[in-house]
């Protein structure tokens, strides 16, 4: 059924009334204009009665419409009144909302599911620490039943918390927690979110402590499988060789006054030996060096230096470097200004082990040699310095093991500079990552 532009009713009374109207104007001139004037007023009277019951009866139904549509009842009004008509769209409309409603209830409740079944532990928490929600797997990390506010943790989840309060939004954490007696890792990333005006944290927590329990037992398998190969690669040729030179000792003739003679051939083979013994004996001295520094932790002294004061002196510290091997070294600073807050010695340590790879990494056959030193601000506002060659590249295989403390590709390398770099920028809170493609070259960055 359509709207009425004009409801009938109302059309009447509004009709009349005009009726009226215009036959008291016309009764003016007649000669019996007292008593038509008395009865058309009355006609006009009448009408306007008409027209105020009208709209008392109209806002009688707008309640009773109201009321049945706020408490879902039938409506007693008129079926043909427009009012009935309103009220029967707005049932329609109420279906359809009650059918999306429904679809609404479904959706929440399955993902609902999804969250509280969830391997990784999910929290979302207000800005004043209230927690909205907790699923199951948080419920078990956490060691709790129930969790309606951060102040209810125990105080050993200090660390836990102020963890989290320190992290930005983006922002990744490794908190490590003694619960009952039994320490926990726990990798943490949190994001900011908005929920119908109000800000909420969204933290994901996941216990790595077995897959680091895992990585350390793998590390320290390395570390004695590469200990053993350097040891026993130096000391089975010193043994060998004291076996040699106590053998050689023992064969020797006395003369008459008992001392011993050496042959001049015994001689030289005996010298042969410690020599090659000392040799053996300074490379596993020098291992053993580089071991220490390696696994020496060095804390950064922090203060603010301009890069272009790193890459000068690296330049200059290298000069005959680049000048012996024939290489060209462009250096890029953008904006001109650009400063770090680091420890000097240490950062110019990596750079400057960094460009000597770089100068390395080229062939006898290699022309048009060229190692470049940029620096400069990615969309994230990192700090990025970029050391660049033209070399021959990394192959795929040894690309992944760089970093590996002891692994080297070159003849006389101790695998140590790399691994010591990594950890120079790990203690600056920084990274260095590589990428390398056969015949075109290889580019080291290093981002703050």
């Amino acid at each position: 059924m359509e709207f009425k532009k004009v409801p009938r009713p109302l059309l009447i009374r509004i009709g009349g009334l005009v009726l009226f109207a215009l036959l008291f104007a016309f009764s003016i001139s007649s000669d019996e204009f007292v008593v038509f004037s008395v009865l058309y007023l009355g006609g006009v009277g009448l009408m306007v009665v008409q027209l105020i019951k009208y709209f008392e009866q109209s806002k009688i139904e707008l309640v009773r419409l109201a009321e049945a549509l706020e408490k879902d009842l039938p409506t007693e009004l008129d079926e043909e009144s427009d009012l009935y008509t309103i009220y029967m769209r707005f049932q329609k409309m109420k279906v359809k909302q009650n059918s999306k409603n429904d679809d609404l209830k479904d959706d929440f409740h399955f993902y609902s599911n999804i969250i509280q079944h969830a391997g990784i532990g999910l929290i979302t928490v207000k800005n004043d620490g209230n927690i909205h929600l907790i699923n199951a797997a948080a419920k078990r990390l956490l060691k709790v039943n129930q969790l309606d506010h951060f102040s209810e943790l125990p105080l050993e989840y200090g660390a836990f918390v102020d963890g989290i309060a320190n992290l930005r939004t983006g922002g990744r954490g490794l908190i490590k927690l003694e619960v009952g007696g039994e320490i926990v890792h726990l990798a943490v990333y949190v994001i900011q979110l908005t929920l119908r005006g109000e800000e909420f944290k969204l933290l994901s927590i996941q216990n790595i402590q077995s897959e680091l329990e895992e990585k350390e037992m793998e590390a320290w398998q390395d570390l004695v499988r590469v200990l053993t190969h350097e040891i026993m690669n130096s000391i089975t040729p010193i043994t060998s060789l004291a076996n040699l030179v106590m053998e050689d000792i023992a064969n020797s003739e006395s003369n008459d006054q008992g001392d011993v003679v050496i042959r001049k051939s015994e001689f030289e083979d005996v010298s042969l030996a410690i020599q090659t013994i000392q040799k053996r004996s300074h490379g596993l001295l020098r291992f053993v060096q580089d071991f220490r520094s390696l696994s020496k932790a060095t804390k950064p002294k922090i203060a603010e230096v301009p890069v272009r004061e790193l890459f000068k002196e690296v330049s200059t510290l290298l000069k005959s470097d680049f000048n012996k091997n024939k290489i060209n070294l462009s250096i890029s600073i953008e904006p001109s200004d650009l400063s770090l807050l680091i420890d000097k010695e240490l950062i110019m340590q990596v750079i400057i082990n960094l460009t000597k790879n770089a100068i390395q990494s080229f062939d006898e056959n290699h022309t048009a040699r060229e190692i470049s030193l940029l620096a400069q601000t990615d969309d994230k506002r990192q700090t990025v310095i970029s050391v660049k060659d033209n070399g021959t590249g990394i192959e795929p295989e040894a690309l992944e093991r760089i970093f590996i403390p002891f692994f080297t590709t070159k003849k006389l390398g101790s695998g140590i500079g790399l691994s010591l770099s990594r950890q120079i920028m790990r203690s600056h809170q920084a990274t260095i990552n590589v990428k390398s493609t056969i015949g075109i070259g290889t580019e080291f960055l290093l981002k703050f």
